[in-house]
């Protein structure tokens, strides 16, 4: 096959960056922290093998949908800002072969994330409860996501050439697919599994039932997978598995499917053409703005003088589209949660949701803040600008600060008073602490790590992980080691209560620290810690040119 040397050529290649290898210790690390706070709330026996291998299970699962169209969103895009594809169009290969080649050397990749989590995994089959029948499942459910969120990524790639287009493209591509793979996932088992299976109550919808009863059997949510055995009978737990061989199936061919249409949008785009009457008539019609233009001049002449970095990222009518955007997507989801009539019961979920999930924007924007100047050598000519660090590294911060503030001004806005209308669901003062350091210290976290690593998504996972994960292990070691030490109080060392009223400095341990690190200030105070650290590095750096500018080294 003429595609092989194209496939040996890309394994070669990504087996020489460093971020490969680290997505894999990011997978095995990810299924420790699950299995380490899995053990802190509950006794690793056999009657729990079963939930722990169901958490174990969504983790894999929500990580694919996540990372996976990340990884390849810029495979066949970068091709294109480097001009390489011409050249590939010169030997014997099609447009097809070059997708092909792509998406398979990127789901090897992505096999090695699973693989290197495949250790962990293998603890609640020891431990019992976990029947043969829930690890196929677990495999099949696991392939099938891996095949939509392949397609997604393939697909954003072939349509856009910018990095940033195209990221954000592939986001929105796997919310889609994946809102189509729940939806066809839950008529495709529904009948198999028989409609006393599960009964919803309160439903109305059909369609979010149908979404949500996918939902529960892709991730095994809260035991699904058995409760549904238990209600079955031999033919039809049979006719279940059959049922989702299907799904294996035809997400097999959504991948093949969106391989052709992304080579159909190679064969049509890989020329540098200039946008068409149609294409341009379109941005003049529907972002040209037309209300307010004289303020909106004055505003970004204000800006442009005031913090000209800043003005870089809100320049353009998409820059500013994500600050607005998110606005509306706040102002939409409160409002229809409004309309729900069981919104008590449902507003901690929302509220923490949508909080997590800008913060997993904010993390994304950040850790890519700086990667289209360091691909066209803007960042070099802004180093030898009359600008100083301080003034470069301020001013970017200030910009995406101001980016995401209108989103989270309404977010917190919207907390605080709704915890006023129902007490009883109102969250922890050191939970609203936590997302509002988080808020502060992911955007000097991520700039740093978008200067200091040679791609985005190695500069994303260092945001992730010192950010949130290394805060949160650190909390969870103090934790473990409360555990040991209350544990060898049975053989015969002075407990706890031994302590009290005592002016040792176990006592002052014991009654003054260890209450605030086991709360989330503390997590909050690693955070801060760490931006304050990789501020004063990034500066240093950049003052002494300590970056890596080619995107080829990693």
């Amino acid at each position: 096959m003429i595609v092989l040397p194209v496939i040996d050529r890309e394994l070669r290649a990504q087996s020489r960056l460093a971020y490969t290898y680290n997505l894999r210790v990011l997978g095995a690390f990810a299924a420790m922290l699950v299995c380490a706070f899995f053990s802190l709330s509950h006794p690793l026996i056999h009657a729990l093998g079963a939930e722990l291998f169901a958490r174990l299970n969504q983790t894999v699962f929500f990580s694919i949908w996540i990372i996976v169209p990340l990884l390849c969103a810029d495979c066949i895009s970068r091709e294109r800002r480097e001009g390489t594809i011409g050249l590939l169009f010169l030997t014997p290969l099609n447009a097809r072969d070059v997708v092909f080649a792509k998406g398979f050397v990127h789901g090897i990749r992505a096999l090695s994330l699973l693989l290197a989590a495949l250790p962990i995994i293998t603890i609640p089959l020891f431990l019992g409860g976990v029947a043969w029948s829930d690890a196929a499942l677990s495999l099949m459910m696991n392939f099938c996501a891996l095949c939509w969120a392949l397609a997604s990524g393939l697909l954003a790639s072939s349509f856009s050439k910018s990095w940033l287009r195209a990221q954000l493209l592939a986001c929105g591509l796997a919310v889609c697919l994946g809102s189509v793979f729940l939806l066809l996932n839950g008529c495709n088992i529904y009948f198999p599994a028989g409609r006393g299976a599960w009964t919803p109550t309160g439903v109305t919808d059909k369609l979010s039932w149908t979404a949500l009863f996918g939902f529960f059997d892709a991730t095994d949510f809260n035991g699904w997978w058995g409760r549904v055995h238990s209600s079955m009978s031999p033919a039809q737990h049979v006719g279940w598995l059959l049922a989702h061989l299907r799904m294996v199936f035809a997400s097999m061919l959504v991948l093949l499917l969106s391989i052709e249409i992304a080579a159909r949008n190679l064969r049509r785009y890989w020329r540098e053409e200039p946008p068409s009457a149609r294409q341009v008539w379109l941005e003049k019609k529907l972002f040209t703005p037309i209300l307010m233009v004289s303020f909106l001049r004055g505003w970004m002449r204000r800006k442009l003088e005031h913090n000209p970095i800043g003005w870089l990222e809100q320049r353009s009518w998409s820059g500013r589209l994500v600050t607005w955007g998110w606005f509306a997507v706040m102002i939409s989801v409160y409002s229809a949660a409004f309309n729900n009539t069981d919104v008590s019961r449902s507003l901690d979920i929302i509220q923490k949701f949508m909080a997590w999930l800008l913060l997993g924007v904010i993390s994304v924007t950040a850790a890519g803040s700086f990667q289209r100047e360091r691909e066209t050598g803007v960042l070099e000519l802004l180093l030898v600008s009359p600008m100083s660090v301080g003034q470069i590294i301020g001013g970017r911060l200030r910009g995406l600060w101001g980016q995401f503030l209108p989103a989270f001004f309404v977010l917190l806005v919207i907390w605080l008073y709704l915890g006023t209308i129902f007490p009883a669901e109102q969250a922890a003062p050191g939970v609203m602490w936590f997302f509002c350091g988080s808020f502060l210290s992911l955007p000097v976290i991520g700039l740093y790590y978008s200067l200091r690593r040679a791609n985005f998504i190695s500069a994303f996972l260092s945001t992730v992980l010192m950010g949130v994960a290394i805060p949160y292990g650190l909390q969870l070691i103090f934790k473990l080691g409360l555990q040991f030490f209350v544990s060898i109080n049975t053989f015969g060392f002075p407990g706890v209560a031994g302590f009290r009223g005592d002016n040792t400095l176990v006592a002052l341990f014991f009654y003054k620290l260890l209450p605030f690190i086991l709360s989330p200030f503390f997590v909050t105070f690693v955070q801060w810690s760490i931006a304050i650290w990789t501020v004063r590095r990034l500066f240093r750096d950049m003052e002494s040119r300590n970056f890596t500018f080619s995107r080829a080294v990693a």
